[in-house]
C-alpha cells in the first residue's frame, strides 16, 4: 500500500525487507515490484539501522527522503484508524447497532492506538481487542507501553485533550504461534473457514491469526450469540499466494 500510494503522489518508494531476495518473487512483494519500488533487503535484527542508513544514502544523493516506521504506526498513520472509528460510530448510530466488542489484529501498533483513542473520543462503550501478531505484555518490549505512547501522540496532533493509559489498551497474546509470518493450524483454519462459510479472504500473517484467535475465544465461550461482535479486516489478501503450497494441502 506504501508502494501503491508513493507511486500515485508521483514519489519514489523505497522499502527495507527483512529477508533475502526469493527465486520466484509473490505476494506482496510482487507487488511491490510491479508498483516500482526499490527494495533494501536486511535481517530483522538490522531493520532500524538499515532504514535509516537508505534515509542518508538518499539525502546524500540529493533526495528529501520521509521514513515510514514499521506498520506506519505513528501519530500520523494513526489518525486513519481514529478517523475510522468515528465512521463506524456513525454508521452504528445509522443502523441502530451497539456493539459489544471490536476485534482486529495488531502488530506495530497503529491500528490499535487509532482505535482505542477513537473510541474514547466516540464514548464507545465495548471492549476495543487487539489479537497480538508478534507483540507480548511482559519481557523487555512490552507493547501497552508502545500502544500508549503511539495514541497519545496521535491525540497531540489532531488537538485532543484526551488520554491514553495502558489500562485502556486492550491485548490478548495467547495467540502468537510459531511467530511472525509462520502460520499454523490455527490460522490455515481460520483461512479455510472463512472462505467456504462467507466467502472472505484472510492474509496468513495477521487477519487469519486475529481470526483464529477470536474463533477460539468463541469456543472457550468469551463471546457467545447473544454479543454483537465486529471483527475488523485489515487487509493482507495478497499474502496468500506466498503461501500457496501450504494452502493447497488445506484445501484438498
Amino acid at each position: 500500500m506504501t508502494a501503491a500510494a508513493a507511486r500515485k503522489a508521483g514519489f519514489d518508494c523505497h522499502l527495507v525487507l527483512n529477508g533475502t531476495p526469493p527465486k520466484i518473487p509473490n505476494g506482496n512483494l510482487l507487488l511491490d515490484i510491479i508498483l516500482g519500488a526499490k527494495v533494501h533487503y536486511c535481517d530483522r535484527k538490522d531493520r532500524d539501522k538499515r532504514l535509516f542508513q537508505v534515509s542518508d544514502q538518499l539525502s546524500e544523493a540529493g533526495k528529501n527522503p520521509y521514513v515510514i516506521p514499521v506498520g506506519g504506526s505513528n501519530s500520523i498513520g494513526s489518525v486513519g484508524y481514529v478517523n475510522a472509528m468515528l465512521e463506524l460510530n456513525s454508521q452504528l448510530d445509522d443502523m441502530g447497532v451497539t456493539l459489544d466488542a471490536i476485534i482486529f489484529a495488531t502488530s506495530s501498533g497503529g491500528t490499535q492506538a487509532g482505535l482505542t483513542l477513537g473510541a474514547k473520543i466516540t464514548g464507545f462503550k465495548g471492549d476495543v481487542l487487539g489479537i497480538s501478531i508478534d507483540q507480548t505484555k511482559i519481557g523487555s518490549n512490552p507493547f501497552p507501553p508502545v500502544l500508549t505512547q503511539i495514541a497519545n501522540a496521535t491525540a497531540e496532533r489532531i488537538g485532543s485533550d484526551i488520554r491514553i493509559t495502558e489500562s485502556d489498551c486492550s491485548l490478548n497474546c495467547d495467540y502468537l504461534g510459531a511467530g511472525y509470518a509462520v502460520p499454523g493450524e490455527l490460522e490455515f483454519n481460520a483461512i479455510k473457514d472463512l472462505c467456504l462459510y462467507e466467502g472472505i479472504l484472510l492474509g496468513p500473517v495477521y487477519t487469519a491469526r486475529a481470526m483464529g484467535g477470536f474463533l477460539d475465544l468463541i469456543k472457550k465461550g468469551c463471546f457467545t450469540k447473544h454479543h454483537t461482535v465486529l471483527f475488523w479486516h485489515t487487509g493482507g489478501t495478497p499474502e496468500l499466494f506466498a503461501w500457496a503450497d501450504q494452502l493447497r494441502e488445506v484445501f484438498k
